[in-house]
């Protein structure tokens, strides 16, 4: 059912052009407000990661729920169906392969589109793809709110370190391999911190440009379709993996 979750929603992502599908969660930063305002003067409120799973789990707990409670029912059709919605509006929040603008962090935004959310539903479901949602968004909005932003920056790095070294190793699978895996070893073990750097350089890497070259109209197609060639990469793996546990 995953395999085919994540293949109906990138599809409709992908030929819909929904990538800015997560401007439906402009109610997000209202809903933080209203958390805020009934927490804000509560020392304990603001403390650690406090903030953060304060705005999260509200959320979170009911959708697991009726996820849960619904794969009871018609052998699991519904949670399916409820899983792919969740999916679907978790993909976001700008449409990458909209060409009519050139991203320079083309693969950080693939990153926080594609890559990070598909990566968490493969592995632990749709719940999993929520949370990362979540707390991205709530990185988003550190500037108003620094308590929140600065805890949700933390964990959003955590949820970012697995699926930005796997897909920078697909890059180079899809590219350039040798000098792109041995640029991604380099990093491999690396913090936090070289995240962004990672997955931006070798993406360049793999199409043979320079780890630091600016995107222009002339390549700018050609780092699309090594994301697309990335996610065509990681559904085969997902296929596989399936396959080898129904087996």
């Amino acid at each position: 059912m995953t395999f085919i979750t994540l293949l109906l929603c990138l599809a409709l992502e992908r030929f819909l052009h929904r990538g800015n599908f997560l401007a439906r969660f402009n109610w997000f930063e209202e809903y933080v407000s209203k958390i805020n305002d009934m927490t804000k003067n509560k020392t304990w409120a603001q403390q650690y990661f406090i903030p953060l799973i304060l705005v999260v789990l509200p959320i979170v707990i009911p959708v697991a729920v009726i996820y849960f409670l619904s794969a009871a029912f018609i052998q699991g059709l519904l949670a399916f169906l409820i899983g792919a919605v969740v999916l679907f509006y978790c993909l976001g929040p700008i449409n990458i392969f909209d060409t009519k603008q050139i991203h320079q962090p083309i693969f950080w935004q693939a990153n926080e589109a594609l890559f990070a959310v598909i990566f968490w539903m493969a592995l632990l479901g749709p719940i999993a793809a929520l949370v990362y949602r979540l707390v991205e968004r709530s990185a988003h909005i550190h500037a108003s709110y620094p308590a929140l932003g600065k805890s949700a920056q933390q964990v959003r790095a955590l949820l970012d370190w697995l699926p930005v070294r796997l897909f920078s190793i697909l890059f180079a699978l899809a590219g350039n391999f040798v000098q792109t895996s041995q640029f991604c070893f380099d990093y491999l073990l690396r913090d936090v911190s070289f995240n962004r750097e990672l997955i931006e350089k070798s993406g360049r890497i793999a199409l043979g440009l320079d780890e630091t070259a600016e995107f222009t109209n002339e390549n700018y197609g050609s780092a699309l379709k090594l994301i697309d060639r990335d996610l065509i990469l990681f559904l085969i793996i997902v296929f596989a993996v399936t396959l080898g546990v129904l087996l």
